[in-house]
């Protein structure tokens, strides 16, 4: 088969049963979260702040984009970003760096270190592409059509049932903390968050206790007209509106309908990335069933948050009013309230209602509304049950993912001939692949872990794994053994299954980490102390956690064991030079399998 040829009829949701069998397991553990850390360096000793740097700025936050200082003196584009979070805001910051540091999946904004300094905390993240569903609806002027409108829930919904099945509540789920782009626009807008919630974060600290949060309706009522949404993206910065951009249901109709024929039939393929999670909580953590403290935007509230008794099926909720929105051009609820209290009795008490701009839109679509827009919590769907819904099946939203066989068939076998002589070379090829190589030059890979992820649960399974591999050689390609072999090696926290980052570290294109500025920063990330050679506490203090103290032992003795194998002029430490020689040592030995 040629390069050329696509894949398009390849069903990886038929899958053989494999029974588990763990190997004999290393002690250390790599996961992303051991890179995430509190950077001991002065914030501008890293970076800059670009000359058109304020993204956006809200009560106590502001949002930069930022150049890398580079050790000539130098400035790089980073595709970063930094929140800037006055020191008061210690809980507020805390939560979103908890949050993220936990979760890791190709839909979720990818946090990077953080600075503290004297009078403020900077958080940095990554650079997303396009802008947020609010600012794209504003731009368009028009309804989503079902096909595109399915396509960004899909995402949204993968992201919360992995953060479910963590613990993990976004608490703040609307149009604007949802990014979206377009694979074949261009554009390089950075990750720039919502901050117009910012100032309720004081009434959010520490416990779950009910609290009171002050928004304005004007505020809720001003971003978006409840009859349609804004017209004008000059007024979506919460302007007041003139009636000549109210839109009438005769005139909805149209709208519906000039979608339906100028979008349901393109093949755009969206990407999304859930941002902002100032008011992510641990459930798992909580000593209660429920939560209770007050947070989000009225408009995305479920029914049982005024109750303050309320659990993840809010985010579920909250996603339901972005659905119904994004197809109707307006909220769900709120229409001809005049206080927050009128709002809040819609929510509790009525029913949504499917107006005559909704005779375009597919029973199946409205059948998942409703779902979403259930009132009773215990009766609302999870993400996960949700994803099984047939308006996705209908839709095929991935059916324009992964087309090159040939270039399939190079990514698995990279998976299949990943292969670390130790756990510290593992480490360094993780750091390399999740904080350093851009989002953008792993598109094609993560389409590829989305194929295989046909339970949609964020993590690959060693079933879905065999599958995969059969699919596209042939049914007896892959063994049992041979993927327990791939588990041994690409599973580095041991968790019996293949997270993304783990998946990308090893399908990676092995020339990448020969990058001489890649190898650069993975060796500084090491060398704590900035004395130009690498120790093995500073090793153990990125790599060496450990549940108890035989562990913690244990630990010790192999990285012991793996300095001795680097250490070429043998002064127990680990220079630059003998740094870099382990990754050519990979590299090398993957190009002989392949060859």
């Amino acid at each position: 088969m040629d390069q050329s040829s696509e894949i398009k009829d390849i069903d990886f949701s038929q899958q053989p049963s494999i029974t588990h069998q763990k190997s004999k397991q290393n002690s250390i553990k790599i996961q992303p979260k051991d890179f995430i850390f509190k950077n001991q360096k002065h914030f501008l000793e890293v970076y800059e702040i670009d000359k058109n740097g304020q993204l956006g700025q809200g009560g106590h936050a502001s949002i930069y984009k930022l150049n890398e200082m580079s050790h000539d003196n130098g400035k790089n584009s980073s595709r970063k970003c930094a929140k800037k979070f006055e020191k008061k805001n210690l809980f507020f910051k805390n939560s979103e760096i908890q949050s993220l540091k936990s979760l890791d999946h190709p839909n979720i904004v990818k946090l990077y270190e953080y600075f503290e300094e004297r009078d403020a905390f900077y958080i940095i993240m990554e650079e997303v592409q396009g802008r947020d569903l609010f600012d794209e609806m504003a731009e368009r002027k028009r309804p989503f059509g079902e096909n595109d409108t399915c396509q960004i829930i899909q995402q949204v919904l993968q992201a919360l049932s992995y953060t479910h099945q963590k613990g993990i509540i976004h608490r703040d789920i609307k149009l604007e903390n949802i990014m979206v782009s377009q694979n074949h626009i261009q554009t390089a807008n950075t990750y720039v968050q919502a901050t117009n919630s910012i100032d309720q974060q004081e009434k959010c600290q520490g416990t779950e206790q009910s609290q009171n949060i002050e928004r304005s309706l004007e505020e809720n009522q001003n971003q978006f007209n409840t009859n349609s949404i804004l017209n004008n993206k000059e007024d979506s910065k919460g302007q007041s509106q003139d009636t000549k951009y109210h839109t009438t249901e005769d005139q909805q109709i149209k709208l519906n309908s000039q979608n339906q024929l100028s979008q349901d039939d393109s093949q755009i393929e969206w990407r999304v990335k859930l941002i902002d999670w100032s008011f992510g909580t641990n459930r798992s953590q909580s000593k209660t069933k429920f939560l209770s403290s007050l947070c989000g935007s009225l408009m995305f509230q479920a029914p049982e948050y005024f109750d303050k008794k309320y659990t993840e099926k809010i985010d579920i909720w909250a996603l339901g009013v972005v659905m119904y929105t994004m197809l109707a051009n307006r909220y769900p609820f709120g229409q001809n309230c005049k206080s927050k209290l009128q709002i809040q009795t819609q929510i509790q008490k009525e029913q949504v209602v499917f107006g005559k701009e909704w005779d375009t839109i597919s029973d199946e679509a409205k059948d998942l509304i409703n779902k979403m827009l259930e009132k009773n919590p215990e009766k609302r769907p999870s993400a996960q049950e949700l994803l099984n819904h047939v308006w996705f099946k209908i839709h095929k939203t991935n059916k324009t993912i992964i087309q090159d066989t040939q270039q399939l068939k190079n990514n698995l076998r990279n998976l299949k001939q990943f292969k670390c002589q130790n756990e510290f070379q593992k480490a360094i090829l993780t750091f390399i692949s999740v904080n350093l190589v851009s989002s953008q030059d792993k598109i094609e890979l993560e389409n590829l872990f989305k194929r295989l992820d046909t339970n949609q649960d964020g993590r690959l399974s060693k079933e879905e794994i065999m599958n995969g591999f059969n699919q596209i050689w042939h049914n007896d390609y892959m063994t049992e053994e041979q993927i327990n072999l791939i588990f041994d090696q690409v599973d580095s926290d041991k968790s019996d299954s293949i997270d993304y980052s783990e998946f990308i570290t090893a399908t990676l294109e092995r020339k990448t980490f020969n990058e001489k500025e890649y190898l650069q920063k993975a060796f500084n990330l090491f060398d704590q102390d900035g004395d130009g050679h690498i120790t093995k506490d500073e090793i153990l203090k990125i790599i060496g956690n450990a549940d108890d103290y035989e562990q913690t032992s244990e630990i010790e003795q192999q990285i012991q064991q793996i300095i001795q194998q680097i250490d070429i002029n043998q002064d127990g430490k680990i220079q630059f030079e003998e740094f870099c020689s382990i990754i050519q040592q990979f590299t090398n030995q993957e190009i002989q399998m392949s060859q």
